[in-house]
């Protein structure tokens, strides 16, 4: 019974000691198949092995053909994890032309729960029409409600 409430204890306080964190960093180099088996989903998403105007780094991205009428969407989803106070997002992005006339892109990152729904939009920021080079983006949000998303 000593052992078992030591390691226990043990489990308890490396549990509580370290704060729980998630990081998801992958170059799509390799295509979607392996992300789609750990529960990545690319919606209207293609994949880019060429033409180069497409890939940014490496020798693959995800990549979107232009919309087919002003409210056509393109959604990226990571895996599941549990966000307590605050995330960090980071990505690349960029067009592979200049938008015409009055075209315009942008980018929303929500946090959405395990039934769907959007319990917090963290961004909605425009690609400007000219972001034909890599763009870095790069934020801090914090997280109204802690969960999993």
């Amino acid at each position: 019974m000593k052992k078992f409430f030591t390691l226990y204890a043990a489990v308890v306080s490396l549990l509580v000691a370290n704060t729980s964190s998630a990081q998801i960093n992958e170059n799509f180099d390799n295509g979607f198949a392996v992300l789609e088996a750990n529960c990545w989903e690319f919606p209207s998403m293609q994949f880019a092995s060429a033409p180069a105007a497409y890939v940014i780094n490496g020798n693959g991205s995800p990549y979107s053909e232009p919309p087919v009428n002003s409210s056509s969407v393109r959604i990226m989803r990571t895996p599941f994890i549990y966000i307590y106070y605050s995330i960090d997002i980071s990505f690349v992005y960029k067009l592979s032309d200049n938008l015409n006339g009055q075209s315009s892109r942008y980018v929303t990152l929500e946090l959405v729960n395990p039934s769907g729904a959007v319990v917090q939009t963290l961004t909605n920021f425009n690609v400007p029409g000219n972001a034909t080079s890599a763009a870095v983006f790069n934020q801090t949000f914090a997280v109204n409600v802690p969960g999993p998303y």
